[in-house]
């Protein structure tokens, strides 16, 4: 009857007497009526409290996420209390945690009342509460963000995310907040891990970067020359011509590292790009690791063949003969290719030297 109709005053004065009754205390739809004629008189405590006394008498949990949510709206824009507003909406996240309007209030609080510690612990209290794994995801997301944009703390970012690679080992959003925040903290053999995981999901040439990335940081950072040649070796079964991995790896060999391995990688390049000073250059290195004999004496007539095919320089395999003529001197080639060259090039004083 009271929300009938008559003046606004007489409504609510009606509504307050009518307070006395146990059939209307206990009524969530009277004390809302009761806390409008509240609002209307600017009477803000009276009207919370007799939000408070609808919430407690609801049946069901839509109805008390409505409540709960009106009373958080009154107290953070009337009271302009951030706090009580936070519990308000704390409480209703505990009614429904799937409520994606819920926690965007608690955000918005938390934000201009400095609540983001607060939210977090509310957000993880819930967690073991929860049925649902993508409500679970995405509080652990949520307070991931919180962590790192919020509060500034990657370590415990990182934690959060390393959560939801638990729960779902393929989740993209986790993946790349993972890449990004191992990079800023430096954690080297953990961003190898989850780039080894982004190459695995990738296909086909989106791999070449990842895989640039990974080959950078096992020979900068992790200082490990193997899986460093594995990864460029990987770009080059990709894109045989990679630029980037072709430079990494010629910087390795100059270093002196695994230069066998990184020779085989390097050869066909030279080969099919006709880099013959290279070529040379490159065999000219691997003969330190050849076996003394025959080996090294092919090697050198390699080098001897290279210099006077490719490169049109007889007088550098004159040299390379001789090499191989000092290594193995019953060689009959070498032998014979000395005097002929010596006959091209004048040099038979350099060939009774040899001798």
């Amino acid at each position: 009857r009271i929300g009938a109709g008559g003046d606004s005053a007489g409504h609510c004065r009606a509504a307050r007497a009518a307070t006395s009754a146990s059939v209307t205390r206990s009524d969530p739809q009277f004390q809302l009526e009761l806390g409008k004629c509240h609002l209307r008189s600017g009477r803000w405590d009276d009207a919370l409290s007799a939000a408070r006394v609808a919430e407690a008498n609801a049946q069901d949990i839509p109805e008390r996420v409505t409540l709960l949510r009106r009373i958080g709206k009154a107290q953070e824009d009337m009271l302009a209390d951030s706090q009580a507003a936070f519990g308000a909406y704390g409480e209703a996240l505990r009614e429904d945690p799937n409520a994606e309007p819920i926690l965007e209030d608690l955000e918005r609080v938390a934000g201009y009342g400095g609540l983001w510690a607060e939210l977090v612990g509310l957000l993880e209290d819930e967690v073991p509460n929860v049925s649902d794994e993508q409500a679970v995801l995405g509080f652990y997301l949520r307070s991931a963000r919180i962590f790192e944009e919020e509060l500034g703390s990657n370590v415990e970012a990182i934690e959060r995310f390393r959560s939801v690679m638990e729960i779902d080992p393929d989740h993209e959003k986790a993946i790349l907040a993972l890449d990004r925040l191992y990079l800023k903290e430096g954690m080297w053999a953990d961003l190898a891990e989850i780039l080894q995981l982004e190459v695995e999901r990738a296909e086909d040439e989106a791999r070449v970067p990842l895989l640039l990335r990974l080959g950078a940081l096992f020979e900068n950072n992790l200082e490990d020359v193997h899986q460093a040649i594995s990864a460029y070796r990987d770009v080059l079964d990709l894109q045989a011509q990679q630029s980037e991995a072709v430079q990494a790896l010629e910087r390795m060999f100059g270093a002196g590292f695994e230069r066998p391995v990184i020779g085989e990688l390097l050869e066909p390049i030279y080969t099919e790009n006709e880099d013959w000073n290279r070529l040379h250059d490159l065999l000219h290195a691997l003969l330190e690791h050849q076996l003394p004999g025959d080996d090294r004496m092919r090697a050198m007539h390699r080098l001897a063949e290279l210099s006077l095919e490719k490169l049109g320089d007889e007088s550098r395999a004159f040299d390379w003969y001789g090499a191989a003529f000092k290594e193995v001197p019953e060689d009959e080639q070498s032998h014979q290719e000395l005097a002929r060259l010596a006959g091209v090039t004048g040099r038979w004083p350099d060939l009774v030297v040899v001798y």
